[in-house]
């Protein structure tokens, strides 16, 4: 099965090269019972984060989570064709939004189209 993610590379790029366990937040008790390839939505056949997870099934809008990003994953996306998503700290039972999400409007902000 094939699963098309929000975040690719353009978000998530060192999980080509360490390991980041991988979570549904939608379904956190479901069996993982589906073998994924999670491919990010930039048009080009390497945008491949997981080549064979497991997940439950998924359907549109569900939530995944690539656990202990740190301080890599941010410096290193991009905002290539689309906003960033919100970054959230997870300490026990608590979630903090630590950076919210980029809109489109961000990501235009600092163009100046009559120069």
């Amino acid at each position: 099965m094939h699963g098309v993610l929000d975040a690719g590379l353009n978000i998530a790029e060192p999980v080509l090269h360490e390991y980041h366990q991988l979570f549904s937040v939608t379904a956190p008790r479901a069996a993982a019972t589906t073998a994924y390839r999670l491919a990010g939505p930039i048009c080009t056949p390497a945008d491949v984060l997981y080549n064979h997870w497991r997940l439950p099934p998924l359907a549109p809008g569900h939530v995944l989570a690539i656990m202990d990003t740190g301080a890599y994953f941010v410096p290193f996306s991009t905002t290539f064709s689309f906003p960033k998503p919100a970054i959230v700290v997870h300490d026990g039972d608590t979630v903090t939004v630590a950076r919210r999400r980029e809109t489109f409007d961000d990501m235009a902000a600092l163009d100046d189209p009559g120069r």
